[in-house]
């Protein structure tokens, strides 16, 4: 109610339209998702707390559920944990799972135009790559009509689970790889293709195939360190 308030009430400082709710751990998160006014399961709706005509205002409010993990500092000049982490938040598989929460599938089909010459919903949603591309190109159609600071906020909102999962439990990249491949009924090879440098300071190149086909390479100290950076870069390129 405070937020409807709020909504109503604009200039009284006894009522907010924002709310930080912090939780020990990502299975509590996730739980507490219900207390979000955009799940299907809210509890505002499920229990009937706010009255049915105020609803409508809670679509106002600023309500974010994250976990303490978020406020613990972190450790400067990590660039490439930072990297890693960017990557697998906003990866091909985080992108459709953001979609598929925001329900985009379910948006197109209501916005299909019916048009002999529009692109059904179906073919659209269709490809393996294509919810995260349609996810990624409704952000851009969004930047592009309400500009960067009101989509920012709403973009690190819709990816906050993502960002959060991928600092507490970056995934490997080669078994993310295996997964991907695993789906589409393929598998990856492994081959040092160079060595270089003393044997105390060894630097090892590998590429990473399927099929006849090499979709990444990389570079390190040990042979697996090589493989983690080629499986980095076959993710990229296969759109994992």
């Amino acid at each position: 109610m405070a937020d409807c308030r709020a909504s109503a009430h604009p200039q009284d400082a006894r009522f907010s339209d924002t709310f930080l709710i912090v939780t020990p751990g990502i299975t509590i998160r996730d739980r507490l998702r219900v207390l979000l006014p955009s799940d299907p399961n809210n509890y505002y709706k499920e229990l009937d707390i706010v009255p049915a005509e105020y609803r409508g205002d809670l679509g106002t409010a600023r309500i974010v559920v994250t976990n303490f993990h978020t406020f613990k500092p972190r450790e400067k000049g990590d660039a490439g944990g930072l990297t890693k982490i960017h990557n697998q938040a906003v990866s091909g598989v985080s992108c459709a799972a953001v979609g598929l929460e925001l329900g985009v599938p379910q948006m197109l089909r209501e916005a299909e135009p019916d048009r002999e010459l529009a692109i059904p919903a179906r073919v659209l949603l269709g490809g393996a790559r294509a919810l995260p591309e349609v996810t990624e190109a409704l952000i851009g159609a969004c930047f592009l009509t309400f500009g960067f600071e009101r989509v920012a906020a709403a973009v690190v909102a819709a990816f906050g689970a993502q960002i959060e999962y991928a600092t507490e439990a970056p995934v490997d990249a080669k078994s993310a790889l295996q997964e991907l491949l695993a789906r589409r009924r393929a598998r990856v090879s492994y081959a040092v293709i160079a060595e270089s440098g003393p044997a105390h300071r060894r630097t090892f190149e590998v590429e990473a195939t399927v099929g006849e086909e090499r979709v990444g390479t990389g570079t390190g100290r040990s042979k697996k360190a090589a493989e983690q950076v080629a499986a980095e870069q076959a993710l990229k390129r296969l759109g994992g």
